[in-house]
């Protein structure tokens, strides 16, 4: 899959269960299938070690801007190459049934990009929508 060890990966890895948009590099990913095996991404297979951050749960001063790259750096240094976290529609979707699922990839992309992180670092970032009830 990627050739850098101990890579993260944001929002989720759900990927099997709804459509995903991927950004590696700045380009899109290649391919990206699942045979009941470990995923495989652009012919390789991939074994991802997942951590999780629940943002709504978090104080401001862990989750401010510089403070990402800290995680980042310390999940890595753990053997985690994927971070998920949530969307949280009641946030992210102000009125029920319109979609805001483009503005919030954007948001998230921006975000990474203007930190350099994932992307930038060679590293994808999958962000997957999951359409669930509560």
């Amino acid at each position: 899959m990627w050739t850098t060890p101990g890579r993260l990966v944001v929002l989720a890895l759900v990927c099997l269960f709804g459509r995903c948009e991927v950004v590696y590099g700045g380009s899109a990913l290649k391919g990206v299938s699942y045979d009941g095996r470990p995923l495989i991404v652009n012919g390789k297979r991939e074994l991802l070690f997942s951590g999780s951050i629940h943002y709504p749960r978090s104080i401001p001063e862990v989750l401010y801007p510089r403070n990402v790259a800290r995680h980042h750096s310390k999940a890595r240094h753990g053997g985690l190459n994927v971070i998920h976290t949530y969307a949280f529609w009641n946030l992210h979707e102000p009125v029920q049934g319109q979609d805001h699922m483009k503005r919030f990839t954007r948001m998230i992309i921006d975000m990474m990009s203007k930190e350099k992180l994932f992307a930038s670092q060679g590293d994808p970032i999958i962000l997957v929508p999951v359409f669930c009830c509560n």
